[in-house]
This record gives structure tokens, C-alpha cells and sequence, in this order.
């Protein structure tokens, strides 16, 4: 076997997509910083170049890179999270298994990587503002440190439902058709497993994304920036967003794309990079051995294993379920109270009767997927064969 085809088969270790994403953000840190500049201004049209000229003008070229601690520290958090569940997915599932689709990835990597995306907006958009109203952040953790003991722990994970729902679009439009369009080049036979493929594969990645979150990104960078009050929810900073018409939710989409493009070329680029050099050979297992990792596979593709984890997951939703529902009138004025009222018995509190759960879903989800395979062996079709 030739040097070149071992190559070709080794696989990305889980940690390698935060490297690679760090990478590119080193690169294309400036493009961001003015994309959230003009997602955030209001009055009137700033082109690029004249906000670009005006940070320079008056703050430096170094200003192009503030808040790049943080965001080295979101692609490390966020990328690393999502990238990570993708490769061992991809690796160890079965593609059409709950774990391996892009939705689930997305939305892992955008909450966890909220909180320090939040000090990356607060620190880009702080050299705009006069020196009064300036919040200072030294680096990124000082800036997680610095929300947490000044505004709460809730206020970290400020703009979490649009960063998440971005992230899942983000992850469909790079990940999910990065992989479709480099197969589909692959495939043609006028490709190879090479830069030009990863360059082409990544471009068409980038364009589709930016299009995707755009008016999500914008929501997103006004939600984490907005100062406390400053919006009851995320209804009113779509109403306060809509006032621009149609295209403010598209505001700052050139240096978006002129950003995304490019950090989704060299995240592709580093990645398959580290890949072809770093990455490993797949091990060729007969039959499944139960090392640690091999039998939490085979664990949760199995009905018992999917109702652990289902039952585990879903436990704190049963009690706040359970507690809003057994509560009187007015006792709880959102979902915000009772999880609040709940956590004051501690973490454990919120896996309040696990055990009986545990007892009640395993023996229903085995019972269950044992009648619905008897129902598919004895009255299921057979698809008819297409043309």
C-alpha cells in the first residue's frame, strides 16, 4: 500500500476542528471585528472600507485585532464542541443515528460557546464606544470572570437561543455540505483527496452558511452586546432590528461572507492538513472488543442504552415539568422562577426521582422498539425498486 493512500484513509482526531478553527481565526479576526461594528450601528450606511479606515484612524492597526483572546477561546469551546461530536460520530455511528446529525452538533458547540462569544462581540464592539462607557476586559477570561461577578451567571449565557440556533445552521451549511460538495468532486473523477478539492469543497461551504445565519448572526451580536434591559426578549430586538426594513437582518453581510469565506477555507484547509499529517489510521475490527469507548458505542446503539441516556437527559425537564404543573396559581411567573426555586436544593435536585424514571422508561423503550420491529417484520412493505 502506498504511502499516499494511507494518507488518504487517516482520520481526524477529535480536537483537531478547534485547532484548525483557532488557526483561521488568526486569521480573519479583523473581518469580524468589523462585521460586528456594522451590525451594531444603527444610524444611517457605513460602507467596509470607511469603517475599517475610521478604526484605524482612530485606535490603530492593532485595534483591528481586540478581543482576539476571545475569540481564540470561543473557536476553542464552540468549534472544539462541535467538530469533536461530528468526527466521533462520523467515526463510531451509524449516519442516520440521533448523535451523528448536524442539528445536534450545531446546537452543542453554540450554548457552550455562548459565553465566551459574548465577551468576544463586548470586546470587538468596545473600541467603538466613548472611553467612559467602555467595559475593559483585559482578556477573555477576564471578561467571563468579570460578567459572571457583575451581572450573574444567567447573564453569560445572554443571546444563547440565537448563538444555538446559528450554530446548527452554521453546522448544516460547513460541516454537512462540506462533506456533500467534496464527495460530489471526489466522485466526478476529475478530483483528488487534495488542496484544490478542500479549497472548492470549503468556498461553497462558506457561501452557503453565511447566507443560512446572517439574521440570525445579526440577532445574535445585538442580543450579547445590548446592555442590561435593554430588550425585554428576542422579540424586541427583532421589532428594534426591523425598523431597518428587510436588510438589517442582512446588515454586515459582505465582510460576514468576506469573514466566513475565507475562516471556513482555512479551517478546512488546517484541518485536512492536520488530518493528512497528524491523524490516525482506522483500526480494523473484526467484531466489536469492549475497551471503554467501543462498548459505550455499542451501549447506546441498543434500546436499554438509548433509554439511560434519554433518561438522564431528560430528568431536570421531568421535575421543572412536573413541579410548573403541580404548582398554584401565580407561584411561578416563568420558567425562569421554578428553575431557580429548584436549584436551591442543589444540582442533584433537579434528578429528583431518577430512579423510578429510570425504571419506567427502560422496561417502555425496550417494550416499545420490540413491538414496533415485530410490527415492521410481520405487516411492514417492501419499497418498490426505482427505475
Amino acid at each position: 500500500m502506498s504511502e499516499k493512500s494511507d494518507k488518504e484513509k487517516r482520520l481526524s482526531r477529535w480536537y483537531f476542528g478547534g485547532l484548525a478553527s483557532a488557526g483561521a481565526a488568526c486569521c480573519t479576526h479583523p473581518l469580524d471585528l468589523i462585521k460586528v461594528h456594522l451590525q451594531t450601528h444603527q444610524e444611517g450606511k457605513v460602507s467596509l472600507v470607511s469603517m475599517t479606515k475610521n478604526i484605524v484612524k482612530s485606535q490603530g492597526i492593532l485595534a483591528l485585532y481586540a478581543g482576539l483572546s476571545a475569540s481564540l477561546c470561543r473557536q476553542l469551546t464552540y468549534s472544539t464542541t462541535r467538530f469533536g461530536i461530528y468526527e466521533v460520530a462520523k467515526q463510531n455511528l451509524k449516519s442516520d443515528s440521533f448523535a451523528a446529525k448536524p442539528p445536534l452538533r450545531g446546537a452543542a458547540g453554540g450554548f457552550v460557546g455562548t459565553p465566551a462569544d459574548m465577551v468576544n462581540v463586548r470586546m470587538q464592539n468596545d473600541i467603538k464606544l466613548p472611553p467612559e462607557k467602555r467595559r475593559n476586559y483585559k482578556h477573555a477570561i477576564d471578561g467571563l470572570i468579570r460578567v459572571y461577578r457583575e451581572e450573574g451567571l444567567r447573564r453569560l449565557f445572554s443571546g444563547a437561543s440565537t448563538a444555538t440556533s446559528r450554530a446548527v445552521f452554521m453546522t448544516i451549511g460547513q460541516l454537512s455540505f462540506y462533506d456533500q460538495v467534496k464527495m460530489m468532486l471526489l466522485h466526478s473523477g476529475l478530483f483528488k483527496d487534495n488542496l484544490a478539492t478542500h479549497f472548492l469543497s470549503s468556498l461553497t461551504a462558506g457561501a452557503i452558511a453565511t447566507s443560512l445565519t446572517q439574521p440570525l448572526d445579526v440577532l445574535k451580536t445585538r442580543s450579547m452586546n445590548a446592555k442590561p434591559g435593554e430588550f425585554k426578549n428576542l422579540w424586541g430586538i427583532v421589532l428594534y432590528t426591523a425598523k431597518l426594513g428587510p436588510l438589517g437582518f442582512f446588515k454586515g453581510y459582505v465582510p460576514a461572507f468576506v469573514r466566513l469565506a475565507p475562516q471556513t477555507i482555512l479551517t478546512f484547509v488546517f484541518l485536512e492538513q492536520l488530518r493528512l499529517n497528524f491523524g490516525f489510521l482506522p483500526p480494523e475490527l473484526k467484531s466489536i472488543n469492549f475497551l471503554p469507548l467501543h462498548f459505550l458505542i455499542y451501549f447506546l446503539q441498543r434500546p436499554r442504552g438509548n433509554a439511560c441516556v434519554s433518561t438522564v437527559m431528560t430528568q431536570p425537564l421531568d421535575v421543572l415539568k412536573t413541579r410548573m404543573m403541580n404548582a398554584k396559581p401565580g407561584q411561578f411567573s416563568s420558567i425562569f422562577d421554578c428553575i431557580t426555586e429548584t436549584a436551591k436544593g442543589g444540582p442533584l435536585a433537579f434528578y429528583k426521582g431518577i430512579v423510578p424514571s429510570f425504571l419506567r422508561i427502560v422496561p417502555t423503550t425496550i417494550l416499545a422498539f420490540i413491538f414496533y420491529e415485530q410490527l415492521r417484520l410481520r405487516y411492514g412493505y417492501i419499497p418498490k425498486a426505482k427505475d
